[in-house]
Formats: structure tokens, C-alpha cells, sequence
């Protein structure tokens, strides 16, 4: 049986790596990229927000719903306004669809360097290979 090779980017860092044909079920048609990478989360008043490296989710609290972006979906993460009298805005800017826009979080002093380390790495692992 011949396996069709899919990989959407190289691997960009050494947490990323390709599985063992050993670590693939037999009848799989697809190898796939292994990330170990440990989840950043950051809990907010309004939301979570996590990622593992691949997938962005925001989960709203309150409303019992959430977005969840695959990272060849993202452009870019912004964190704007921080300054802001209402709070910072955080921006996930799509690749083909709108993104998601959230105004006036209200982010504890505490929990801003968190928040912009999965910005860091968001924008880290959706920038193109140069």
C-alpha cells in the first residue's frame, strides 16, 4: 500500500517531528507531523484561550460556545490597545475567513505577559518560512 505524503509546512521546531511508519496504523493513508509541544492556555475573566502549536480555541464563558482556528487558517494574532481605559483587544486575522475580533478583555496586569507569550507564539508558527 503506498502512503500519500501530506505535509501543509516543515516542521519549525525541534518539538515537531515525523512519525515512524511503527507509530502509523497499517491501514493508515497518511503520515502525519507528531507535536509534542505542551498547551499554552491563558484564563481570563470573559474567555480561554489555548493552543498546542496546531489549533487556536477560544472558549467563552458564559455563552457556552467557542471558535477554534487551524493555524493554516491564521494570518497573524494581534494584541492591540493595551493601553486601552476598557482593555486590550485581541485579533486573530484569517488567512480565508473574517478572524475573530474581541474588545475591551479585561486582563488582570498579572495575566498580560501570559497573554501576549500566545500571541508570541501564535504568530511564531503562522509566519511564512523565509
Amino acid at each position: 500500500m503506498h502512503r500519500k505524503m501530506i505535509y501543509h509546512r516543515p516542521a519549525r521546531t525541534q518539538l515537531e517531528t515525523r512519525l515512524l511508519p511503527s507509530q502509523v496504523a497499517p491501514n493508515a493513508s497518511t503520515l502525519v507531523l507528531a507535536h509534542t509541544r505542551p498547551m499554552s492556555e491563558v484564563v481570563l475573566e470573559e474567555l480561554v484561550i489555548t493552543f498546542d502549536g496546531t489549533v487556536v480555541e477560544i472558549f467563552y464563558a458564559g455563552r457556552g460556545d467557542s471558535d477554534r482556528f487551524h493555524i493554516a487558517q491564521l494570518e497573524s494574532a494581534e494584541l492591540l490597545h493595551l493601553d486601552a481605559r476598557g482593555g486590550p483587544t485581541f485579533n486573530l486575522v484569517g488567512t480565508h475567513r473574517g478572524g475573530v475580533a474581541l474588545n475591551r478583555l479585561k486582563v488582570k496586569a498579572a495575566e498580560l505577559p501570559a497573554l501576549q507569550q500566545v500571541v508570541s507564539e501564535i504568530n511564531e508558527a503562522a509566519s511564512p518560512l523565509v
